[in-house]
């Protein structure tokens, strides 16, 4: 199954070892989990392998770099594939163990962290943001003729988790509030405190709970983890949801003896093919961040994302260690928006029969899940069942998670090409093509 780096699996079906992933790079700890014969768990091996070709097609035509695959079902890894480079340019092959810019994967890890400060009792979802952070007491919604109204209800903790507060981010429109938050330099805060003062300072886009809108509602969240902790965000992550989960290669930074496994980030062009966007000895992420953000930041790899999703799919635990209730991950990852807040809509893309929950989008309709941008469609090929949940991150980073197959999917590549070729979309189509003959366990 994975021709380029050995994953022995037991001769018979149903026969499962544990079977450790050993590191290529000096000073990587192994990761141990256990794996089995796709037949044994339902997939086709020679569909799988298929998918694989596909997957090595868009290195081949050069629309990516590299990409890193991982199929797992009841807790045992089926497939776990490489193809292509981590770096072009010094000739390195990417490997299970390369490290990946998250972006927005960031997400999932800080709602875990809030929702184990609720489970201790340390905040509430109906708590109004303020009482964390004063300045939102005073913030206010941008209304009709640049003029601005009060709020009808406080911001809640809920409303940050669901991203239905009104804050919203500068890049995904072009409204007189966009313009505000991209005048407001939010860039330029040395600090998290400041950077979430200065989003108070900001009028929102709509009334909290009046419509749903991706932005960075995440990053106050972290700033709430830090109040009501009292340490630093990223330590309070560090300690409380990498460490536990094993996660050896997860953190805000690569440091100087992992840096050779750490991939460039490539777009495309028409003309050339691939071109270098960041080189990963120029990357911010070789050195310590101004601050840790609950939105974005982190660095990790497709072994150990598993490890995080597979944690949730177990109702919170991961071997030795538990981080959640199994009553606190099914609030999180079931619907929460009314039927008028879907579809979802992200910049020029619209993901519809998908609601969401506490950090997480989730299917709720078995219909094909089409994704829309200004050229029409460029996805329609099928959803994983309702109750599935997942989320992206800006550089072609995925991930989903689907309860009722007891299925996870990651894929990993680094591109800014963000929806320009729909990889992530077909992968987890071809997934479900090899899972149970195509079909899905309704």
């Amino acid at each position: 199954m994975c021709k380029r780096f050995k994953i022995i699996r037991a001769g018979l079906l149903g026969i499962t070892l544990f079977l450790p992933i050993a590191m290529l790079a000096q000073n990587a700890k192994v990761h141990e989990f256990p794996t089995a014969k796709p037949e044994a768990l339902g997939f086709s091996e020679a569909k799988l392998k298929k998918m694989q070709q596909d997957m090595q097609r868009y290195v081949d035509e050069r629309k990516l770099a590299g990409i890193v695959t991982l199929v797992a079902r009841q807790g045992k890894v089926v497939h776990a594939e490489k193809y292509g480079m981590q770096e072009i340019e010094n000739e390195r092959p990417i490997q299970l163990n390369t490290i990946f810019r998250m972006a927005s994967m960031t997400k999932p890890l800080t709602s875990v962290a809030v929702m184990m400060l609720y489970e201790q009792g340390r905040l509430k979802l109906d708590d109004p943001v303020s009482k964390f952070i004063p300045a939102f007491a005073e913030t206010k919604v941008y209304a009709t003729a640049g003029k601005l109204a009060q709020l009808d209800r406080p911001i809640t903790i809920k409303d940050l988790l669901m991203h239905t507060s009104g804050i919203t981010a500068s890049a995904f429109g072009n409204s007189p509030v966009h313009v505000m938050y991209r005048e407001a330099d939010l860039g330029s805060a040395p600090t998290l405190d400041d950077f979430v003062s200065r989003l108070a300072s900001l009028p929102l886009l709509h009334q909290p709970g009046g419509s749903w809108s991706y932005g960075l509602s995440t990053d106050v969240l972290a700033r709430v983890v830090e109040v009501v902790s009292g340490i630093p965000f990223d330590r309070f992550l560090v300690r409380q949801v990498i460490e536990p989960l094993k996660m050896y290669d997860t953190d805000f930074m690569v440091p100087k003896e992992k840096r050779g496994r750490f991939a460039a980030l490539y777009k495309t062009e028409n003309t050339d093919g691939l071109k270098l966007v960041e080189a990963p000895t120029a990357s911010e992420f070789v050195k310590p961040p101004k601050f840790p953000r609950g939105n974005t930041g982190i660095v990790s790899t497709a072994l150990d994302y598993f490890r995080f999703a597979q944690m949730l799919l177990n109702g919170g635990e991961l071997d030795d260690a538990r981080l959640l209730k199994r009553e606190s991950v099914a609030l999180m990852t079931r619907n929460h928006l009314p039927e008028n807040l879907i579809p979802l809509r992200v910049g020029p893309a619209e993901f519809t029969n998908n609601g969401f929950g506490l950090g997480f989008s989730v299917v709720v309709n078995q219909k094909t899940v089409a994704a829309i941008n200004s050229n029409g469609f460029w996805w329609n090929r099928g959803t994983p069942p309702v109750g599935s949940y997942w989320w992206v991150g800006a550089y072609q980073t995925y991930f989903w998670i689907d309860p009722q197959n007891e299925i996870v999917g990651v894929f990993m590549a680094q591109s800014t090409d963000v929806m320009k070729y729909p990889f992530m979309q077909e992968f987890h189509t071809l997934v479900y093509e090899a899972f149970g003959n195509g079909q899905l366990n309704d």
